[in-house]
This record gives C-alpha cells, structure tokens and sequence, in this order.
C-alpha cells in the first residue's frame, strides 16, 4: 500500500491504477482528489484475476468547466 503525500489536482488527462502483473490485490491511498480543468479521468483497470482499489482521502470542489469521471476497466466501480 502507498500513500500519496500532497492533493493529486487532475486537469485533463487520466489517472490510471493498472495490476498487470501483480499477485496480489493493489491499493492506492491517495490524498485528497481535485478536478482542476477539462475532463480529468480516474480508470482502475483489472487485467488478473486481482483487484484494484484506489481510495481517495477526499474529493475537492471542481474548477468551473471541470469534468471529473470515473471509469473502469475489468470490475465493479465502488462508493
């Protein structure tokens, strides 16, 4: 498990947590997350048969015009 020191401002692009490889489920602690400009992305992906979490402290107000969105690849997005 890691912990991401400071806020992960995400302006457009994506954010993705990728287990291609691992053996055992991956977590990702993150900090607080915040939608800076355009149309930032947050994508776990599960490409084994092993999870992949990420869990953010907190989900800062977004810019004007900022879009934030939550896709997955391979599993069931969460709360």
């Amino acid at each position: 498990m890691r912990q991401q020191s400071g806020a992960l401002p995400l302006p457009t692009g994506t954010f993705i947590v990728d287990n291609t490889g691992v053996a055992a489920a991956r977590n990702e602690n993150m900090s607080a997350l915040t939608f800076s400009a355009g149309d930032g992305e947050v994508r776990p992906t599960r490409t084994t048969a092993q999870n992949a979490f990420v869990t953010f402290s907190s989900l800062a107000s977004r810019s004007t015009g900022a879009v934030g969105i939550f896709d997955n690849v391979g599993g069931t997005l969460g709360t």
